[in-house]
This record gives C-alpha cells, structure tokens and sequence, in this order.
C-alpha cells in the first residue's frame, strides 16, 4: 500500500464515496432547468455524473489498493 495506512485508504473511499453520492442526488434532482443558456444547461447537466463517475474510478482505484493489504490479514489471522 506504498506510504498509505488502511484507515486513510478507507477514509479517502469514504469521502470519494459521499461526494459521487451528493452529485448523483443534484443529477436526480434535475437542477439545470433553470439555466437559459443552451451550452449552460448542457454542462450543468453533464457535469455531476461525469464528476461522479471520476470520483467512484478513484475509490475503486482505493478499494483495489486495500486487497493485498486484507489478504495479508486474513492469512496472519489464519495462522
């Protein structure tokens, strides 16, 4: 896990996490409407999901640095 502990790898997921969920609702909730610009409203609507999309890329990048840390304890668990 280079110069990472666990705990700030789960905390830094967690984070990434949170704020693609907190995008995810602005999408939902369709916010753009309100923007007269055409190219504006486009942006608007585009740009939680693609911001979210970068954000979740990050945490799986995260929850796939935590493997061999958690196989290394569950093999000394084993022993």
């Amino acid at each position: 896990m280079d110069k990472r502990n666990a705990w700030s790898t789960l905390m830094d997921i967690g984070r990434l996490v949170d704020t693609a969920y907190g995008l995810a609702i602005l999408a939902d909730y369709e916010c753009a409407d309100g923007l007269g610009i055409p190219a504006e409203r486009e942006a608007a609507e585009r740009a939680p999901m693609s911001a979210a999309r970068i954000l979740l890329a990050q945490a799986k990048e995260l929850v796939d640095s935590l493997e061999p840390f958690l196989r290394n304890l569950e093999r000394e668990a084993a022993r």
